[in-house]
């Protein structure tokens, strides 16, 4: 009984109590053995890929917290597979790092592994409905047609949408020209509030000033909601958190309603003066569909058209405008190749002249350089996970309804496979001996298959018209003595660049 006094325990303990106390020592260890034992169990009882094991309960989360989780799995992948099985969390997760894995999965199999998983970002706050995170369940196929062939009504992807783009970009142009003078600043803040302009002047009709407090509390929220809805945030993989104050999927909760309040009060200002003949935008145009299906079932519906009219412009504005800041961030790193695409604009837009978009086949260089800043930036570096329709298989393995499917973009577009020294900015590897631009099948910064990006069309001309028009009039550099770039990307859903400072210096005195 010695142990028992060092422990502080009273020596005239009951031998019961003795017993009791050992077996409530015991219970923990033993809980994890049980928990142990049934995930090994339940590894060797399914075919699956190989892959790292996992704590209990957390499974391989922490493997993935740092700084660049794509970076992790790609590594990972070298010794696992490029199809490789982890658990985050509760959650059972193939991770798919090639381009031959991601294309079997999401192009060649239907729809069996285009459902989105039953995690927080998903299910937690907008219950599957909308279009980006839609369960099938929830009219995830009648959302995406229909918001298709909205924004493909309004000109998507065509010169007749081209007007709305260069208005905006005049407007850009004009503030850096007149806010900055040849000073040092973020582009980042001015760039995110030009092209979110684009998407509300679609969804809700109308443009905002660059300081409207209303835009800039969307731009806040989004842009922390990006920050918190990575594929490795513990919020998506541990439902038990949603119980707990003070974390990131409380933080997350409060966002969402703060951005779901705004989008509501717009559809009220909407709804007061809905005109069904005169359908001004996105919203008036859904509206319009909810009355003419109101006697039918559809999931056409006003709680659908706030999530969908949120995904819109989360996932139009946040994308693009990260994407035109890796362009500027590299065409200040490279000098020499921003000289090329000014001395091509030059020649064959002219000085000081409008790009349109009936110059793209007359500018491959410039073209070529945009591929290879969206290569290079890759920014969803694992896309938005895919789940499992049904019970399946996949190269042989056993797929659990649900299973979740990660695709590590990021790893395709590094692949040393298939791009040659893959870490190097060169743009000349999307032109051919005719110096004409070429694609190859693994360029897939959108992913592919079924629940593949749905504004691409208008992310593409939003892209190249805001880009040759930034290259015509601006010489972009850093400034003196400023800190070398950190090139890895911030983590978060998308990979946005570190803050960094450039110096816009005009080309032409007009135009």
């Amino acid at each position: 009984m010695a142990f028992i006094s060092l422990l502080g325990i009273s020596s005239d303990i009951t031998q019961l109590e003795l017993l009791q106390l050992q077996l409530k020592s015991l219970l923990l260890p033993i809980i994890i053995c049980i928990l142990l034992s049934i995930n090994y169990w339940k590894r060797n009882t399914l075919s699956v890929p190989p892959g790292p094991r996992g704590w209990p309960y957390i499974g391989n989360l922490l493997t993935l917290s740092g700084e660049s989780p794509h970076e992790t799995l790609m590594e990972m992948a070298k010794r696992y597979g490029s199809v490789m099985a982890l658990k985050l969390g509760v959650f059972p997760v193939f991770v798919l790092s090639d381009y031959e894995s991601i294309r079997e999965a999401f192009v060649k199999s239907g729809d069996t592994f285009s459902d989105r998983p039953k995690i927080a970002v998903f299910e937690g706050f907008n219950k599957g409905r909308g279009v980006l995170g839609a369960f099938h369940k929830n009219g995830q196929k009648e959302q995406r047609r229909f918001a298709m062939a909205v924004l493909r009504g309004f000109g998507m992807g065509k010169t007749s949408f081209e007007g709305k783009i260069n208005e905006e970009i005049y407007m850009y142009i004009d503030h850096i020209k007149k806010t900055y003078r040849n000073n040092a600043f973020d582009p980042a803040h001015i760039t995110n509030t030009s092209v979110s302009n684009v998407l509300t002047s679609v969804l809700y009709g109308r443009r905002f000033s660059y300081d409207d407090p209303l835009l800039q509390e969307m731009l806040r929220i989004t842009n922390r909601c990006v920050e918190l809805a990575t594929n490795a945030s513990s919020m998506n993989f541990l439902p038990i958190l949603k119980y707990f104050p003070n974390t990131s999927f409380a933080e997350f909760w409060k966002l969402h309603v703060n951005l779901k309040e705004i989008q509501v009060n717009i559809l009220k200002e909407h709804l007061e003066d809905y005109d069904p003949d005169n359908l001004r935008d996105f919203i008036d145009i859904y509206i319009n569909e909810i009355e003419k299906n109101k006697d039918k079932r559809t999931s056409f519906d006003e709680g659908n058209l706030t999530c969908v009219a949120t995904d819109l412009f989360v996932a139009g504005s946040e994308t693009t405008a990260t994407t035109l800041l890796w362009a500027m961030l590299y065409m200040s790193l490279y000098p020499e190749i921003q000289q090329k695409v000014h001395d091509e604009l030059d020649q064959v837009v002219g000085a000081g002249n409008h790009p349109t978009k009936a110059h793209i086949p007359q500018l491959p260089y410039t073209d070529a350089v945009l591929l290879e800043i969206q290569r290079m930036g890759a920014i969803t570096p694992l896309g938005i996970p895919h789940a499992a329709t049904t019970d399946t298989t996949f190269r042989g393995y056993d797929i659990k309804k649900g299973t979740i499917f990660i695709s590590n973009i990021f790893a395709v577009l590094r692949d040393p496979k298939v791009w040659k020294n893959p870490d190097v900015f060169c743009p000349e590897r999307f032109l051919d001996e005719n110096n004409q631009v070429t694609r190859r099948e693994e360029f897939i910064p959108f992913c592919i298959g079924r629940r593949e990006c749905l504004g691409q069309q208008l992310a593409k001309m939003e892209l190249y018209l805001f880009f040759t028009n930034i290259m015509m009039n601006f010489n972009i550099t850093r400034p003196e003595n400023a800190p070398t770039p950190n090139l890895r990307g911030k983590i978060a859903a998308t990979r946005v660049p570190h803050s960094f400072q450039i110096i816009a210096t005009p080309r032409y005195t007009h135009g």
